[in-house]
Parts: structure tokens; C-alpha cells; sequence
């Protein structure tokens, strides 16, 4: 099988399918199966999308209900199942935010709510965050911070900038919170008023920047950020494609740090590992965008099927408490991280919120990253049968599994992950 990928998968990533020569037949709870039969602890949950886990019955027959009845009809037309969806979101998003266009991928809700900002404004500069990250299409990844390592040698969009990222574990500007007064951000808007041409139209951030190395804000810190965006009379856009539904101990992620965003988008975990994306905006921002004639049209918008998965994502969440299961399980995992913290000179911080959990492996001596060791690190542990990623880019093992996971594979994550930085830190040492 293998081979036969090889020979004939287009692939322009590196995959575990390429380092290891696994090829995964099917998947249970939090758990995959490859097809020679070993079961691998999923602690990416897919890409950090199959927040129900893997094969959940009730999801499942929910996809294959609407499959029986239709798939797809063109944008022309409401569904039953869209005018559920729209509404099951309403009922979770952040206050007053109640207007959904329903899309298929996070980077193409990234560029669809970044052309709402430049055409509510008239203006054409978006500041993003260095670290962060709102997608792989050309205007999302403009306005990231991590362009070059997602493959960007072309020039960025016109009109892009960069406040500095809220990374207190390596603070950008040498200071310490909550002394800094967010300092950082102070820098930022200096570097804004002598670069930016004076069109500022939108700021965008995630709650949390997951694949910049699970950097959690500080409290505070987006209060001041919304502050920063309306002195530039700029739209605030929520990136909660990873942070959304529940990840983070709460139904977003901005819902930690008591404010609302002007424009929220989501995916990956709002599909349970379906494609499926959303845009949410308030009613206002909606009727303005009308006068204006804002059109965004392709040819799966508003499809019924993807519609359903994510209703169907809402109502399980809802049904299991899976919000409140992630806070509780997550705080457990972290304290348990935090052990390892004491124990292993490799582990120079751990931080996360909820289910979204990181693990900066770093150089015992002086807490330089550790590439290396975390890149090995990362290999062991699937060698032992547990998947989590490590970034080359943050240095930081990320933890995101599935919503779903139980007690004791906790326990069983924490004790595969001491025995190997144990076995990790002893190779290091040889070497």
C-alpha cells in the first residue's frame, strides 16, 4: 500500500506515511488502527479536527441520514439542514454574533472574512500576529506570521503587518507580565504608525496560537488588542478554526478573555473531522455589508451535507457537556504535564487551555529550543503507539486530542510521554 502511494499521491507535506511507512484502516474513540493491526493513541485528534473522536456512531449516522436525502444543491437554495446549522451556531457563538455563511475550509473562511473587512472599511492593510496562523491560501498566509514555513516564496498581499506575539515564555521585548504593561504591544503599534499607510481595515488572531506553540495569551491582553483596533477603526477577526467548539474549555477561545470579536470564523473542529467552515458576524456588520454589495460565491456554498455535520457536531457537544469535559480533563492533563515538567530537564514549559496542551521541549542547560530532541521525542512516541506532532517551528510538542478522551488514556499519554523524554534525554546526553 505504501507503494502504491508512492507511486501515485501528489503530496507536497511531509507525512508520518513517509518517515514510518504506516498506512491507518480505521479509527475508534481516541484511537487509530494501521492496517497491520497496531492501534496508535491519537493525541492530534486527525488534525486537530475529530473533536468526537474517531467513528462516533450518532455523527456518523447523522452524515449518512443526509447523504440519503441530498448532498448537494448550489448556493441558489436553502436546505432544512443549513437553516439548522446557522442556527445551532447562533446558539453557542459569542454574544450578538448570529449571522452565518457556511463554507467547506478554515483558509478560505480566513480570505472570505478579510475581504469583509476591507470592504466594510474601504481600507486594504490587515495585521495579523507574528506566530500566528489563519491558513494556506494567499491572503490568509500574507497575514500570518510563519509564511516561509507553510511554503510562501511568493510576495505576501499587499498591505500586510505584524504585531508582536504575546509569547511570555520568550518575551519578543525581554520583559516579564504582568510588569510589561503589554509592552509588546505598545512596540507593535510604533511599528504600525511608521509602516502602515494609514489603511488599516482589519486586525486577525487566534485565541490561542496553536500552531505558532500553543502560546496562550495573557489576561488582559486582547482587551488591549481590541483597544489597538478601534483607535485604527479596524475590524476584529477571531480565528477559532482549532479553538473553537469546546477546544479550549469553553465554546471559543476568546470567551477566556471577556470580549467580542466583530467577525469570528471557524473549522476544523465545527465538521468533528468533516469539511466544513463558518463565518459569523452580527447583524449590523451583515447589514452594512449588504449596502455595500458584498458577494462571496463558489460552488459548495451552503451545501447541505457539511450543514448537517456541523449541526450534528453542536448537538453531541451540547448533549455530552464535551465544553465542560475538555476544561475538567484538560486541567487534569495539564497538572499531569506538569509533573513531567519537575522531572525532565527536556520539558522547559507546559501551558495550554482546556484540551489545547503544549510542551516546550528545550535544552536542559540553557532552554535554548530543542529541535532535536523534540523531533525525537515525537518519533518514539510513535513508535510506542501514541501520535502528537511536534513543531520544528515553535519547538513544542502539541496535545489537541479528541474532546472524548478518557481518564486512564490520559494517564497512559502521561506515562508513555515520561518514559520516553527519559529515553529521548539519555540518547541526547550520548550525543
Amino acid at each position: 500500500m505504501v507503494n502504491r502511494a508512492e507511486h501515485f499521491v501528489l503530496s507536497s507535506i511531509s507525512s508520518r506515511a513517509r518517515l514510518h511507512g504506516v498506512v491507518i484502516d480505521s479509527g475508534k474513540g481516541s484511537f487509530l488502527c494501521d492496517t497491520e493491526g497496531k492501534r496508535y493513541l491519537d493525541l492530534g485528534a486527525g488534525l486537530w479536527c475529530a473533536i468526537l473522536g474517531h467513528s462516533n456512531p450518532e455523527f456518523n449516522k447523522a452524515l449518512m441520514d443526509q447523504i440519503e436525502r441530498i448532498i448537494h444543491i448550489g448556493g441558489g437554495f436553502w436546505s432544512t439542514p443549513v437553516l439548522e446549522a446557522v442556527e445551532q451556531i447562533a446558539s453557542v457563538a459569542p454574544e450578538n454574533l448570529n449571522k452565518t455563511t457556511l463554507l467547506c475550509t478554515g483558509s478560505e473562511a480566513g480570505e472570505f472574512a478579510i475581504k469583509m473587512a476591507k470592504v466594510l472599511t474601504g481600507k486594504y492593510e490587515i495585521v495579523g500576529m507574528e506566530r500566528g496562523y489563519y491558513g494556506i491560501t494567499h491572503g490568509t498566509l500574507s497575514a500570518s506570521g510563519q509564511g516561509t514555513t507553510h511554503g510562501m516564496t511568493s510576495p505576501r498581499m499587499t498591505g500586510c503587518h505584524k504585531v508582536l506575539a504575546p509569547y511570555c515564555y520568550r518575551c519578543p521585548v525581554h520583559e516579564e507580565y504582568p510588569g510589561c504593561d503589554f509592552l509588546c504591544l505598545e512596540v507593535s503599534k510604533q511599528l504600525l504608525d511608521s509602516n502602515s499607510t494609514g489603511s488599516i481595515a482589519g486586525f486577525i488572531f487566534e485565541p490561542i496560537l496553536v500552531s505558532g506553540g500553543i502560546i496562550v495569551p495573557p489576561e488582559g491582553y486582547f482587551k488591549r488588542l481590541k483597544q489597538l483596533a478601534n483607535e485604527y477603526s479596524a475590524v476584529l477577526i477571531d480565528d477559532e478554526v482549532t479553538t473553537g467548539i469546546g477546544r479550549t474549555g469553553e465554546w471559543f477561545g476568546i470567551q477566556s478573555y471577556d470580549i467580542v470579536p466583530d467577525v469570528l470564523f471557524m473549522s476544523k473542529t465545527l465538521g468533528g473531522g468533516f469539511p466544513v467552515a463558518a463565518v459569523v458576524t452580527t447583524p449590523e456588520i451583515d447589514a452594512r455589508l449588504l449596502e455595500k454589495h458584498l458577494t462571496h460565491s463558489q460552488s459548495h456554498l451552503f451545501d447541505p451535507l457539511p450543514a448537517a455535520a456541523a449541526s450534528a457536531v453542536i448537538k453531541i457537544v451540547k448533549k455530552e457537556r464535551l465544553v465542560e469535559r475538555s476544561k475538567k480533563e484538560g486541567d487534569y492533563f495539564l497538572r499531569r504535564l506538569n509533573e513531567l515538567k519537575e522531572k525532565h530537564g527536556l520539558v522547559g514549559d507546559v501551558r495550554g487551555k482546556g484540551l489545547t496542551l503544549g510542551i516546550e521541549i528545550v535544552n536542559p542547560k540553557n532552554k535554548s529550543p530543542n529541535l532535536e530532541a523534540g523531533s525525537r521525542l515525537e518519533t518514539e512516541l510513535f513508535r510506542r503507539g501514541m501520535i502528537a506532532s511536534f513543531s520544528t517551528y515553535a519547538g513544542v510538542l502539541r496535545i489537541l486530542p479528541p474532546l472524548t478522551i478518557e481518564r486512564e488514556e490520559i494517564d497512559h499519554a502521561v506515562d508513555t510521554l515520561d518514559d520516553s523524554l527519559r529515553k529521548v534525554a539519555t540518547k541526547h546526553a550520548l550525543n
